[in-house]
């Protein structure tokens, strides 16, 4: 599935981008039914303890099994049970167990609460690892703030200009410097339109009162394009060239050298 195609997790649909693994997949809904813990002074965690008292049956298996690891490390796991009449129906809560990673996502009426809500495509994987984590922190915070998910995206630009060689002190004039350096035309487009909805006056972590959802998708997209253009492509040729024989990658070195002392 496309950048454009990807589909957010909502209660209306049955298949949509999960929230863990990312893959488009067939999403199955169960309803959520309680039952009383014992006692009224019964709470989920004991004191001094981060074992569940629901958990402890697990303890002895940890390690020989995946549900017992998974509920040991805090997940949101679904064991297979028979339904009972001691069991009540929660109202308005709900989990989705996705058919390719099989992790569940619980849902408060129409809100997904586990795991937290992000928004946007992930980024490329050939982006600098700080970058990256900026990157992710918008994903993150997109749905709660708009303006400062652009903040974070227009600093992904900024550190990755300064990546690519440029100063980072003046998004126009690396823009410039890219240009005489053979920066494609698309991506001179891209970066000037981010320069360009910013203000201009918009500096790295500045808000900017304009941005909407609308803008923060299309600048997940930019820093994207723009790392696949500037650096994924170029690996990609790298990765051909490096593939050749040693021969004939010497051959075509004394090639070059030649040329270059005529």
């Amino acid at each position: 599935m496309s950048d454009d195609a990807h589909k957010v997790p909502a209660v209306t649909e049955s298949a949509f981008n999960c929230p863990h693994c990312d893959a488009f997949a067939h999403q199955s809904w169960f309803p959520l039914l309680a039952a009383r813990g014992g006692a009224d002074q019964w709470t989920p965690y004991e004191q001094n303890s981060s074992i569940s008292k629901a958990s402890q049956r697990f303890v002895e298996d940890r390690g020989k099994s995946n549900l017992a690891d998974d509920v040991l490390d805090g997940k949101a796991v679904l064991e297979n049970h028979t339904i009972t009449s001691s069991l009540q129906p929660i109202h308005n809560v709900w989990a989705s167990r996705c058919s390719h990673c099989q992790e569940l996502a619980v849902w408060v009426n129409k809100k997904m609460v586990y795991p937290s809500a992000t928004l946007g495509i992930r980024p490329n994987q050939d982006l600098p690892d700080d970058i990256k984590s900026i990157f992710e922190e918008a994903r993150q915070v997109a749905p709660i703030s708009a303006r400062s998910a652009a903040a974070l995206l227009r600093l992904c630009i900024e550190r990755l200009c300064v990546f690519l060689g440029e100063k980072g002190k003046s998004l126009y004039d690396d823009i410039a410097s890219l240009v005489k350096k053979g920066l494609p035309l698309d991506v001179q487009k891209m970066l000037d339109y981010v320069r360009v909805t910013g203000n201009d006056a918009v500096h790295p972590g500045k808000l900017d009162e304009g941005d909407s959802k609308e803008d923060v998708n299309t600048l997940f997209k930019l820093v994207n394009f723009i790392a696949d253009q500037t650096i994924s492509k170029q690996q990609q040729i790298d990765n051909l060239y490096d593939s050749l024989p040693e021969n004939v990658r010497s051959g075509i070195e004394r090639r070059d050298q030649d040329k270059s002392c005529k």
